[in-house]
């Protein structure tokens, strides 16, 4: 790995700082060979700062001070980011030691040897993610839930010892800040490994102190539809977002090129619509903890309500884990319409004018909502919840797909403007006209009306 040194700003941090070393992720991923790498992590005895100014002068880039307690800076240069450190601790080794993962801790010399105090090139041969002492995790809570990115980003499997330690250290999570939860969060949810350490996340105590609206959720007894209790539904829900939903939606829509393309569209916070549907199907019945009610007569169980009564709580999650107004309000009006889908008439006497309602509702969450009914179905193994129930779902499912990213939302456009229709009409433009405007819209994309003539003609019969 000697050549790595021959990149001309490596070549300049040589050059300046002999006893430089590189660190971490981008030494995992050069040993790794894995092509695309982390950013360039360096380490020095002491004098990182000025090392990093002098590399950027040199090689005409610009400074960015990180910490300068602990003597943290980055050199830009190229649009490739450039770190420079302290050693913290005595030592090389001892600065190793203290890092995350044995995986992490190998440093890189000028000369290609390789300084593994902790076993990390072992590890990366076993496919193993390890702490080199669990008294890492106590450096930085945060790193507890960053164990199962790392995980999953690399498909490692955790070592038993490093699982061991997780339970204990991991309601300090909750204090971490939501910036840096949601940043790990969701570079895990951006993998499809959430269903082979779901377990681990439940039994590790990370998903209680990330979700304790989830957590909220065990032992509500569910019937009918449910064979789970609301808790161990929610988790089964996500777990099906990628076991069965996501195939299923793309097998009954003729657009399923566009519904690729949709759900792997980036929202602002550099998340994506995939993984923004894996949370909601997580969250989708955290409103069942405060409207459970039970028959005094029957005995029945049920949860009136509950999606509406859920968003509060889902809003209250995205603004913990600080997102981005138009992923909150995915999230919010997920949750509030999860059960329309399972409402709506079979095909055969489905509408497009209900289809067109259901968007209008749902808004830009519409599809995701819709993928979201697959994987709740999907998660529910009641009595209730019959093969023929299940199949009509699907059938109603991508009828409504097909509906929207076909000519339906094309159609949506009304033939009348609202003050055209107040002139015609003869009455002030408000919510009078607005509610006449949603009739005709209704009649447009039934097919009843078709041209402005006939929306003139329609709007004239039906005002009261």
């Amino acid at each position: 790995m000697i050549e790595v040194w021959a990149h001309p700003v490596l070549s300049a941090v040589a050059a300046l700082a002999p006893d430089a070393h590189l660190v971490g992720g981008c030494v995992r991923d050069l040993l790794l060979e894995c092509g695309a790498h982390a950013d360039w992590d360096f380490v020095v005895p002491r004098g990182a700062m000025a090392l990093a100014r002098e590399v950027a002068d040199r090689c005409g880039g610009s400074l960015v001070p990180l910490d300068a307690e602990r003597g943290i800076s980055r050199a830009v240069v190229g649009g490739e980011g450039f770190d420079f450190a302290d050693y913290q601790g005595g030592s090389l080794e001892d600065d190793l030691r203290a890092r995350d993962f044995t995986v992490n801790a190998m440093a890189l010399g000028r000369d290609g040897a390789l300084v593994d105090p902790t076993g990390g090139r072992a590890d990366l041969g076993r496919r193993l993610l390890r702490c080199p002492s669990p008294a890492v995790l106590d450096a930085d809570p945060l790193r507890v839930l960053r164990a199962f990115r790392f995980a999953a980003v690399l498909d490692f499997r955790l070592s038993e010892e490093t699982l061991d330690a997780l339970p204990a250290r991991a309601p300090r999570l909750s204090a971490v800040s939501g910036e840096r939860v949601r940043d790990e969060w969701f570079k895990l949810l951006e993998t499809d490994r959430i269903p082979l350490l779901l377990d681990a996340l439940r039994d590790s105590g990370v998903l209680a102190a990330v979700f304790p609206e989830v957590e909220a959720l065990r032992g509500l007894e569910q019937r009918g539809f449910h064979h789970l209790d609301a808790y161990h539904h929610s988790l089964l829900a996500l777990r099906k977002v990628d076991e069965q939903a996501y195939d299923e939606a793309i097998s009954v829509t003729d657009f399923s090129d566009a519904l690729e393309g949709h759900l792997g569209r980036m929202l602002p916070g550099g998340v994506t619509r995939r993984a923004m549907l894996r949370l909601c199907a997580l969250l989708h019945d955290v409103g069942k903890r405060v409207t459970q009610s039970v028959d005094a007569d029957t005995g029945r169980i049920s949860y009136r309500g509950h999606d509406k009564a859920g968003t509060p709580l889902a809003d209250a999650v995205g603004e913990r884990l600080r997102l981005s107004r138009l992923a909150i309000r995915l999230l919010h009006k997920s949750v509030r319409w999860h059960l329309r889908p399972l409402d709506l008439p079979e095909v055969g006497r489905l509408k497009a004018r209900h289809v067109r309602h259901y968007f209008r509702d749902a808004g830009d969450a519409g599809v995701e909502t819709l993928v979201l009914s697959l994987a709740d179905s999907a998660a529910s193994g009641g009595p209730s919840n019959t093969p023929q129930v299940r199949e009509a779902l699907r059938r109603r499912v991508g009828w409504m797909l097909d509906w929207y990213f076909g000519d339906g939302r094309r159609q949506c456009v009304p033939l009348v403007r609202g003050d055209e229709a107040a002139a015609l009409l003869g009455v002030p433009p408000g919510p009078r006209v607005g509610k006449l405007l949603e009739r005709l819209l209704d009649a447009q994309v039934d097919g009843r009306v078709r041209d402005r003539e006939e929306a003139e003609r329609y709007l004239k019969r039906i005002i009261p």
